[in-house]
C-alpha cells in the first residue's frame, strides 16, 4: 500500500487509521481490543495491562506492520503458508505463540504461528514453523531481495501453473513480513548471498530445502537429543 508521505508515524492503532472515526474505532480504541485473531480480545502488544495498540506505521510512503498478530487477519497468512507446506485437501490448524524450549527444558522463545496437519485420529503427523524459516532463510542470505512477480513461464502455464507460482510468490512474502521485524537484529549474522554455490546441484539439494528442513527440526523442540542419537548410532558398513 502506497500513498503521499504523511507527516506522522502511526498508520493503525487499535485495528483502525488514526484518521478513522467511526463508531467501531472508537469503540475498539476506548476499549482497547484487538480485531486480527489475537488470543485474547484485547491488544496484548508490548503488555497486556497498558497495550501499545499500533499494528503499523508509515515508512516513507509505504504502510509496514509492527505487530505479528495483525498478520493474521482473516487468516491468510495460514492459508498460505499451508498451501506451501502440506499436500492439497490436508486437514490442518493452526497454533500461536509456540513454546520453544531447549535441551535443558527452559524457554527458548516463542514461535509466532505453527501450522499442524493432523489425521483422522486427530494425530499429528506434519508441521511447518513460519517464523522459524524466515529467520533461517534470512540469516542465510537466502530469502530474495525483492519480493517475486508473476514469472513468463508462470504465466504460460495456464490456471494450475499460476495457482503454484502464486501461493509459492505469497508465501516468500510471508518470510518476508516475520523477518523484516528480526533483520536488523541479526544484521552482523547475515550471510552474503555469493558464498552460496548453485551450479550443478539438484532440486532436492538447494540449500533452501534444507534450511526449510532444518527449521521442522528446531521448531519440533528436541533437536539437540536427536543429534546426540544420530551421532551415537552404528551405522551399518550395508555388507
Amino acid at each position: 500500500m502506497s500513498q503521499t508521505s504523511p507527516k506522522q508515524p502511526l498508520a493503525e492503532v487499535f485495528g483502525f487509521p488514526i484518521t478513522d472515526q467511526s463508531n467501531e474505532a472508537r469503540r475498539y480504541r476506548a476499549k482497547r481490543l484487538c480485531p486480527f485473531n489475537n488470543k485474547v480480545p484485547n491488544c496484548t502488544k508490548d503488555k497486556a495491562k497498558n497495550p501499545l495498540g499500533v499494528c503499523s506505521i508509515y515508512h516513507e510512503t509505504d504502510v509496514v506492520i509492527t505487530c505479528p498478530v495483525r498478520f493474521r487477519q482473516d487468516w491468510i497468512i495460514a492459508d498460505d503458508a499451508a498451501d506451501f507446506f502440506f499436500s492439497p485437501h490436508t486437514t490442518w490448524t493452526t497454533l500461536t505463540e509456540v513454546r520453544l524450549n531447549d535441551k535443558h527444558g527452559k524457554s527458548a522463545g516463542n514461535i509466532d504461528v505453527v501450522l499442524v496437519a493432523y489425521d483422522q485420529a486427530g494425530k499429528v503427523y506434519d508441521f511447518g514453523a513460519l517464523e522459524v524459516q524466515a529467520r533461517l532463510l534470512g540469516i542465510s542470505g537466502l530469502l530474495p531481495v525483492e519480493l517475486p512477480r508473476l514469472r513468463p513461464a508462470a504465466r504460460d502455464s495456464g490456471v494450475a501453473g499460476r495457482a503454484s507460482q502464486k501461493s509459492a510468490d505469497d508465501y516468500i512474502r510471508k518470510l518476508w513480513d516475520c523477518w523484516w521485524r528480526e533483520r536488523e537484529v541479526f544484521n552482523d549474522c547475515i550471510l552474503p548471498r555469493t558464498i552460496w554455490k548453485f551450479h550443478g546441484l539438484r532440486p532436492a539439494n538447494h540449500p533452501q530445502r534444507r534450511l526449510a528442513l532444518a527449521a521442522h527440526w528446531i521448531a519440533s523442540g528436541d533437536l539437540v537429543q536427536k543429534l546426540e542419537h544420530w551421532c551415537a548410532a552404528e551405522i551399518s558398513d550395508g555388507r
